[in-house]
C-alpha cells in the first residue's frame, strides 16, 4: 500500500538522473518498480518504511530531511531479511565523536533511528542494495548525539 502523503518531482528522469520522493506521512510502503529512488524523510514525529521483498539489484537511498522527535525506522519485509553493512554514526556537536556499527547479520531486520543517539538528526544517509533474497547491504552515514548507538535492530 503506498502513501497518499508523498509528494515528488516531477519530470523526464533521463539516464543518471535519480527519482526524488518526500516522505511527510507516518508509514510509507517502497515499491520494487522505484528501484534507485533517493527518498527524503520529512516527518519529525517519525516514519516508519518497510522495504520490498528482497530480489538482486534493488537499490534504494534515503536522506533525513527532518530531525526527528519520533521513531524513524526502516524496516525490512520479513524477519529472513537481514541487514549486512555498516552505519557511521557522527556527532556534529563534539569534534572526533564518531562510532561505526556493525549489522551482525544474525537477527538485524530494522534500522531504527529512535533516538537522537542512533542517528535521527537531519543530514544523514542510507543507501540500501539486495544483494541476495535475503541481504540488504547497508551503508549508512547517521548524524547524532550524546553517546552514540546502533540503529541496528
Amino acid at each position: 500500500m503506498r502513501s497518499s502523503k508523498l509528494e515528488q518531482n516531477s519530470g523526464d528522469y533521463g539516464e543518471g538522473v535519480s527519482k526524488v520522493q518526500n516522505i511527510v506521512s507516518a508509514t510509507y510502503t517502497v515499491v520494487s518498480e522505484d528501484s534507485g529512488t533517493v527518498y527524503s524523510l520529512n516527518r519529525a514525529a517519525g516514519i516508519v518504511v518497510t522495504l520490498p521483498s528482497c530480489e538482486v539489484g534493488l537499490t534504494y537511498t534515503f536522506i533525513v530531511g527532518t530531525t526527528f522527535t519520533g521513531a524513524g525506522q526502516i524496516n525490512t519485509a520479513a524477519t529472513t531479511e537481514l541487514y549486512s553493512g555498516y552505519a557511521n554514526l557522527f556527532d556534529p556537536a563534539t569534534a572526533g565523536d564518531m562510532n561505526t556499527f556493525i549489522a551482525d547479520n544474525s537477527n538485524d531486520d530494522t534500522i531504527d533511528m529512535g533516538a537522537v543517539e542512533q542517528g535521527w538528526l537531519v543530514g544523514g544517509t542510507i543507501k540500501l542494495t539486495c544483494t541476495s533474497s535475503t541481504r540488504w547491504h547497508c551503508e549508512a552515514q547517521l548524524h547524532g548525539d550524546a553517546t552514540l548507538a546502533t540503529p541496528f535492530e
